[in-house]
């Protein structure tokens, strides 16, 4: 047991590793991550429409980027091959801001839902999920010393709300809640 535990934080500091270098190679040539968001945000019918506007003001004061970004990244699109790990399902890269992609990673993990699963079965989950995030991000803040995890978390809220326009069952409520304390929060600091 003591080996399983040892084991999960040590694989996100792996998938960290792994999305740093992602973030090394250029994203010349893919669409903006940034337009893409707005896009979303603009279409979503999922946000009221002043918690829309308070997070599209934000994501227009956030840096744009020109790193690669997979904006799917999580740990179901890495098979581990005798080669090495292979990433998979580039469908949704694009240009922008590595923090985007660090965010939308946070996001995923986060607040993805696993069906039919029990009450027990989901806290441990989520147990899991916390660990995970916080190793997942520690490593990826150690690797890059000048970024913080305030402007990681600032990135979240675009990334959430964008979220919402894939209308993914049970994780509504849960983003709309993270979404609205995010905001209230940026706004207290």
């Amino acid at each position: 047991m003591a080996h399983d535990q040892a084991l999960a934080p040590s694989l996100a500091r792996q998938f960290a590793d792994l999305h740093s270098v992602i973030h090394a190679q250029s994203g010349t040539g893919f669409a903006s991550l940034r337009s893409s968001l707005v896009a979303m945000l603009t279409q979503t019918e999922s946000l009221p429409p002043q918690i829309k506007s308070d997070v599209l003001h934000l994501l227009s004061r956030l840096p744009d980027g020109t790193a690669l970004c997979h904006f799917d990244f999580h740990p179901d699109q890495v098979m581990i091959t005798p080669r090495g790990p292979m990433i998979l399902d580039w469908m949704s890269a694009f240009q922008g801001d590595p923090l985007a992609d660090v965010a939308r990673t946070l996001v995923l993990v986060t607040f993805g839902q696993a069906p039919h699963i029990n009450r027990l079965m989901r806290n441990l989950i989520n147990i899991a999920r916390g660990a995970f995030c916080r190793s997942y991000l520690s490593r990826y803040l150690e690797l890059h010393p000048h970024v913080t995890q305030g402007q990681v978390e600032a990135w979240m809220i675009p990334v959430a709300a964008a979220r919402l326009t894939e209308s993914i069952p049970g994780e509504q409520r849960s983003i709309l809640e993270f979404i609205t304390r995010s905001l209230r929060e940026q706004k207290a600091a």
